[in-house]
């Protein structure tokens, strides 16, 4: 029997789990399930119990997209709820939860596979920031310590600040969806949030209402839009590209993350092409009086495949050294 620890970053949409040997980084084995496959929770740590088998349990880290309040946390974009004080009693072993971002973000010195746009060089021992747009909208701050320790990382919840135009095409569009209600960056920087971008520009374009448009998924229209087949949705990615630069700069000047800000997720991933183009990093940093300042800002494209399980491993890890 080994000694290790599990580390997990459960989206919306998918939950990926890894053990750890208990005193290195090194994967044990993982694995990938549907997140509805766990309900509300009920089987959750059973299903844990037998996944982890003979091994012996040193501890779980556990990363949620959602807030967490005490020792619980919800998916807001489901109905997964966890209880670590629960967990800890069932299982035997220190169980800790956090949201998904805060554990991704302590993740940004693993990730191996960045594309930066523009000449800034990442500043380790400055404030960095990282957002992703998936199921929903992800932020944390990192705030560097001194003395060498371990980065002390805020978590947040930006994606549901106010939406904000930069463009007369994006208030166009926002005037088109405020009688959806409440408007936040998330409404627009997720999954769904491509195909509300798409639904909208049809109708703006002339099309048929929302009411009566044949719904593409978000799949489909990065598909299409990306090889060129349909201009709508080429158009759609290049406005949601847009928002999301729009987002990264006002996460960069609300923190002064001067260090880096890092995109993440599987949607940047697909959309690195786009978010590539020069005159996207000259929307980050054109911000008025701070432009001279945004010019000396990194913005990065993280391309590594799961880097919230890369940050939740992180974390399990740091978790480890402390109870040794």
């Amino acid at each position: 029997m080994t000694r290790v620890w599990v580390a997990a970053d459960i989206g919306a949409t998918n939950a990926r789990f890894r053990l750890l040997a208990a005193h290195g980084f090194e994967s044990v084995t993982e694995t990938r399930l549907a997140t509805r496959e766990f309900g509300r929770g009920d089987g959750f740590a059973d299903w844990l119990i037998r996944w982890v088998g003979e091994h012996t349990l040193g501890g779980v880290v556990l990363a949620i997209a959602g807030p967490v309040l005490g020792e619980r946390s919800g998916m807001t974009n489901g109905e997964l709820e966890l209880d670590a004080a629960a967990l800890t009693r069932r299982l035997g072993c220190p169980v800790s939860l956090h949201n998904d971002f805060f554990a991704l973000a302590h993740g940004l010195d693993h990730f191996r596979q960045l594309t930066p746009t523009g000449a800034a060089t990442v500043d380790r021992r400055s404030v960095r920031a990282v957002l992703g747009p998936g199921s929903g909208l992800g932020m944390a701050i990192v705030v560097p310590e001194p003395r060498g320790s371990a980065p002390r990382v805020l978590p947040s919840e930006g994606g549901f600040a106010p939406l904000a135009a930069a463009s007369a095409r994006e208030r166009t569009v926002l005037e088109y969806l405020a009688d959806a209600g409440y408007l936040h960056w998330e409404t627009l920087l997720c999954g769904p949030g491509i195909v509300r971008l798409h639904q909208a520009l049809a109708a703006l374009r002339g099309g048929a209402p929302v009411s009566s448009q044949r719904m593409l998924s978000s799949e489909a229209i990065v598909t299409a839009g990306l090889t060129g087949e349909d201009a709508l949705c080429r158009e759609t990615l290049e406005l949601f590209c847009e928002v999301l630069t729009n987002c990264a700069a006002a996460l960069a000047l609300t923190a002064h993350a001067n260090g880096g800000v890092y995109l993440v997720g599987s949607i940047v991933r697909s959309l690195v092409p786009l978010l590539k183009v020069p005159g996207l990093r000259a929307r980050f940093e054109d911000r008025g009086p701070l432009t001279s300042f945004m010019r000396s800002v990194p913005l990065l494209l993280v391309e590594d495949d799961d880097p919230g399980l890369l940050g939740a491993a992180a974390l399990a890890q740091q978790r480890a050294r402390q109870l040794d």
